[in-house]
């Protein structure tokens, strides 16, 4: 039996094994330090995991050289002089197979303890039934009844998934971002979650990458989207277009690194609408450059831009009011442009309610100013048109 020591994050900092105490330094969830009476052991890892322990004892230090399959599983570890001093091979769901040698850190690379357990961060996982021995905190999804069973490991898929947290399959890590699917960002976006970043730093790291894409999909989940919303992705070196569906109606997300100069206002809006000419047609939406500035800024644009969106889609709020007003007998154009005003004014009243969630530095004052704008071009309407 062992005791267990964990931080207020949730990561195991220390284990008692056998009267020899362990202490761990981690990067993220990764083993950085390792030391007990014994001696110390230092770990450097790469984008295939760990690669390299340097370790200390009675005053001797050794270097040994990790070498791991597609999974992130330990096969062989070799020392300084190229010598084999551990080979594992594995059953499928992780129970070993074969092993020669001594190693702690096996199966994806996770560590195995006294009680025959791997250590993911957030579960225990036990390689001989296949299962994790607490349920998932993260709940499956209907439209992936695999992910259904909250015990089950990589949705019963362990040669092609990878679980870096315990918590969802990880696929993603294994392929380039330009293949991801909206559930492999919705998993992305979870594990940077359980890793202890919250919404804001994830959205800047991927700002701060250049992958301008990726933070509008991560936005969209931190506004409170998922991935079942979303119906396709073209993602083009950080730049191109999400697909969702709203209210049955097909809503693309043009994301550019460009600036639009708005002749209207000769502004350059970090976000641009472009409403339908039919209802349930497609409605665009453009995110340009100046949204990128920080992600409190992003979250504000896109939150806004989502307004629309439902307010442009099949049965939505612009529809009612451009309805209503050709009803009495008015021109197309003056229709459109009340409902759009009306929208306007709603979208900046969504960035005066949210605003706190995501504060930015002059956003308060813009939207206050946008909002009363649209108020009295929206009310001057009604005096003029009369309204419902």
């Amino acid at each position: 039996m062992g005791e267990y020591v964990y931080d207020g994050g949730g990561k195991r900092i220390q284990v008692t094994e056998n009267s020899v105490t362990t202490t761990y330094i981690y990067s993220g969830l990764n083993v950085l330090y390792e030391e007990n009476p014994t001696g110390t052991a230092t770990y450097i890892y790469g984008p295939t995991g760990r690669l390299v322990k340097r370790t200390t004892i009675s005053q001797e230090t050794n270097t040994f050289y990790y070498h791991n399959d597609h999974l992130g599983s330990t096969r062989l570890v070799t020392d300084e002089n190229k010598n084999i001093v551990s080979n594992v091979t594995y059953h499928p769901f992780g129970e070993t197979y074969s092993e020669e040698g001594s190693e702690n850190y096996l199966f994806n690379g996770k560590e195995k303890d006294s009680t025959g357990l791997y250590y993911y961060g957030a579960r225990y996982y036990d390689s001989e039934i296949g299962r994790f021995i607490t349920r998932d905190p993260i709940s499956g999804r209907l439209n992936n009844p695999q992910s259904l069973n909250r015990y089950s490991y990589c949705l019963n898929n362990p040669v092609r998934y990878t679980d870096p947290f315990g918590l969802e399959e990880g696929d993603y890590k294994n392929k380039d971002r330009k293949d991801w699917t909206a559930e492999d960002w919705e998993n992305y976006y979870n594990d940077q979650l359980a890793e202890g970043k919250d919404p804001e730093d994830i959205v800047n790291d991927l700002i701060e990458e250049e992958d301008y894409l990726g933070a509008v999909i991560c936005t969209l989940f931190w506004i409170g989207f998922d991935a079942s919303d979303i119906t396709g992705i073209e993602y083009d070196s950080g730049l191109g277009s999400v697909h969702l569906n709203i209210q049955d109606t097909q809503v693309v997300i043009h994301v550019e690194n460009s600036f639009y100069k708005d002749d209207s206002s000769n502004l350059t809006p970090g976000g641009m609408p472009n409403p339908p000419e039919n209802e349930g047609d497609p409605v665009h939406i453009y995110i340009y450059a100046p949204a990128f500035t920080s992600a409190n800024k992003l979250y504000n644009v896109v939150g806004h831009e989502m307004q629309h969106a439902k307010h442009y889609a099949k049965g939505g709020l612009f529809w009612g009011w451009y309805n209503y007003y050709k009803s009495r007998g008015e021109s197309d154009d003056t229709a459109r442009g009340i409902a759009y005003n009306i929208s306007e004014m709603l979208a900046w009243q969504w960035n005066l309610t949210h605003f706190l969630d995501a504060p930015y530095d002059g956003g308060l004052k813009h939207a206050m100013g946008k909002w009363k704008g649209y108020s009295l071009v929206v009310a001057d309407s009604f005096k003029v048109y009369g309204k419902p």
